[in-house]
């Protein structure tokens, strides 16, 4: 059981979770969902076991102290907390894409109903020996403001398991009193956890900033609104790694687990460092005879490590003092490459074939053509051990960045 990845959601509402792996990692990961609202867990049991996920609820509201809160039942379920939304961003909007209606701060998080629950913290629920194989690797939590406290109550297990952390922050106080993101960040990086970015959709190299305008207007007269939210990613540090496992088998575990969490987060260098730690601490042997798909998927990478070993040259390498200086100097003679290109983009051309380009590629991944497998994309023998994988987004990341800077 120890090899299995635990991962933890706070806020499971609708099934919702955050590490969406393709299905043949399906025996590899145990789930672990936490709702104050027991009327969703029947929901939730549901949604996994159609997936065939090895999922467990845990009927709880979870703070920094065991006792009892009064918890806030809004108009939509998905704003319900236990903190109430300050009357400066009730006019604060959002209108999300596809929708036929604005998403009004002070409309949705209208108090419909408070019930008086009993808190439990993390560590008090983990103390309870049947879930003595489910200690969580990743925990993600989203509980409309609460992540702070909630982080509070887990401070015996952040010295020994969790291994990453993807939290909801915010950057102004929405709701009274709420802890806001430097709050959260200065708490894990006070153990041992590195803030490593602000959550992206890779595919489309985009950020999820939540934006909300404080004025509403008619749809024609509308644009972007203030950056309210974000999801931030949390890794601990591999230095903290190797100090809390208290074994060499826990060691290769536990960096395994990291770097995985960093391949899927695009955090390609970070992985791959969790990977050269084991190699360096001698710990590759423990690859041998595992069944869990995450592990085969790091040893392939592991074994390429040795193929990727030439890097770029350094800045120093390219320029002296004198000729640093000397770039912003003007300069007229730009060579022929330089002007072939200039004239391309000038004309659009270059980005529209990068445009036809990404097309073929998108259907070679999503429609699932393998046009990757028939027509040379030039896909690195690194870059096609993502492929096999499913981590496409990643594979493209990788791709894209090595062509960049190619150029």
């Amino acid at each position: 059981m120890k090899y299995k990845i635990n991962i933890h959601h706070i806020g499971a509402r609708a099934g919702s979770t955050v590490l969406n792996l393709d299905k043949k990692f399906n025996n590899d990961v145990t789930q672990v969902l936490y709702d104050a609202d027991m009327q969703v867990h029947k929901q939730v049991e549901s949604i996994f076991k159609k997936k065939n996920i090895d999922t467990h609820i845990i009927p709880s509201i979870v703070w920094n102290k065991e006792g009892k809160k009064l918890f806030n039942l809004t108009l939509d379920p998905f704003a319900s907390s236990i903190f109430q939304i300050d009357d400066k961003f009730s006019n604060f909007y959002k209108r999300d894409k596809g929708s036929n209606f604005d998403y009004v701060y002070g409309d949705v998080s209208k108090v419909k109903e408070q019930i008086e629950l009993k808190t439990r913290t993390i560590d008090k629920i983990f103390e309870d020996i049947k879930y003595k194989n489910l200690f969580p690797d990743f925990l993600s939590i989203d509980a409309e403001s609460s992540e702070y406290e909630i982080l509070e109550g887990a401070e015996n297990l952040m010295k020994k398991n969790i291994l990453a952390v993807y939290s909801e922050v915010s950057f102004q106080k929405i709701r009274k009193n709420q802890k806001l993101f430097e709050d959260v960040k200065n708490f894990l990086e006070k153990r041992g956890f590195i803030f490593v970015g602000f959550d992206k959709n890779l595919s489309k190299d985009s950020y999820y900033i939540y934006d909300f305008s404080p004025y509403r207007y008619p749809l024609g007269m509308r644009g972007h609104g203030f950056d309210l939210h974000s999801e931030a990613i949390f890794f601990r540090s591999i230095d903290d790694v190797v100090k809390i496992s208290v074994t060499d088998e826990i060691k290769f575990i536990n960096l395994c687990k990291l770097s995985f969490f960093a391949f899927y987060f695009g955090k390609i260098e970070f992985g791959l460092e969790c990977l050269k730690t084991i190699k360096n601490l001698g710990l590759k042997k423990f690859f041998e005879n595992k069944n869990f798909i995450y592990i085969k998927f790091l040893e392939e990478v592991f074994l390429n490590l040795d193929n990727n070993i030439n890097l770029p040259e350094l800045f120093s390498d390219k320029f002296s003092f004198e000729e640093s200086k000397n770039r912003f100097q003007i300069n007229n003679n730009k060579n022929l490459k330089s002007k072939f290109f200039s004239l391309l983009k000038f004309l659009k051309l270059y980005n529209f074939l990068k445009t036809i380009k990404d097309l073929f590629i998108f259907l070679g991944f999503y429609l699932n053509l393998n046009f990757n497998l028939k027509i040379n994309f030039s896909f690195s023998k690194f870059e096609k051990i993502f492929i096999k994988y499913k981590f496409y987004d990643q594979a493209n990341l990788i791709r894209k960045l090595r062509k960049e800077q190619n150029g």
